[in-house]
């Protein structure tokens, strides 16, 4: 997930949690919300495959990035300041 330049990962959080998208988890990532990654996803593409992104989660699983309640960890990219 792309943030501005400083931007905390627990303001991060906050405002992903205050939309219903995800929440904090460190100082480097997040967590995002299953449902709302495959909404925000289609709505992006609609001509998208769903099926790439159950691939895309099935791997995270394997990799120990999903939880049990339906969130996926995310790595915070932060953006170069210009």
């Amino acid at each position: 997930m792309r943030v501005a330049p400083g931007l905390p990962a627990a303001e991060a959080g906050a405002v992903l949690q205050a939309h219903g998208a995800g929440r904090s988890f460190d100082d480097e990532h997040v967590h995002l919300s299953v449902d709302w990654l495959r909404s925000a996803a289609l709505a992006a593409s609609p001509a998208a495959d769903p099926a790439d992104l159950d691939a895309m989660l099935e791997y995270a699983a394997k990799q120990g990035w999903c939880t049990a309640d339906g969130y996926v960890r995310a790595h915070l990219e932060k953006e170069q300041a210009a």
